[in-house]
């Protein structure tokens, strides 16, 4: 089972940001979304018998099966307080990655409201021409990184495995 909680409100920024319900339909054959916690494990978390913890960046399978499981075990709910910790991206198994690209690539849609207020955006810039579109934070090893490799060539696949490793 999987809880996406942001701030006070489970779904908090998420919701402000991204479509929850398209989100949860998605990926409704892989993992099981709860909006709402079911009466017993809200009590413990209104409680305060809420376990935190950092998951350590780029951690491999292992770590989560032999270190955060048992503490999911033991403590029933875990909060993972750090969200920018990362998944390593080589060595996963297949349904793994796939389901980590099914998430990135198809799961997370923007709300209505930014969907709408990017075309907004897009047709006031393409009638004032020129204008140039620059992401601040790209970074050459994005795409090598997600570790998604769908529509690539053989040969671009194998160069991103290789800047996985580096």
């Amino acid at each position: 089972m999987c809880l996406i909680k942001c701030q006070d409100d489970i779904f908090g920024d998420f919701k402000d940001i991204f479509d929850v319900d398209h989100f949860i339909t998605s990926l409704r054959d892989e993992v099981r979304i709860i909006k709402i916690l079911p009466p017993k494990v809200k009590k413990r978390v209104e409680l305060g018998l809420l376990y935190s913890m950092p998951p350590i960046s780029w951690s491999n399978i292992s770590y989560y099966e032999n270190q955060v499981l048992p503490l999911l075990l033991k403590h029933k709910v875990i909060q993972l307080n750090r969200t920018d910790a990362r998944l390593a991206n080589n060595g996963l198994p297949g349904e793994i990655q796939k389901l980590r690209c099914r998430v990135n690539f198809n799961a997370l849609r923007f709300t209505t409201q930014i969907e709408e207020l990017g075309r907004m955006i897009v047709k006031v810039l393409r009638e004032k021409r020129p204008f140039l579109a620059l992401h601040l934070r790209y970074e050459m090893d994005m795409l090598a990184f997600s570790g998604c490799a769908h529509d690539c060539y053989s040969k671009e696949e194998e160069e991103l495995t290789r800047m996985r490793w580096i």
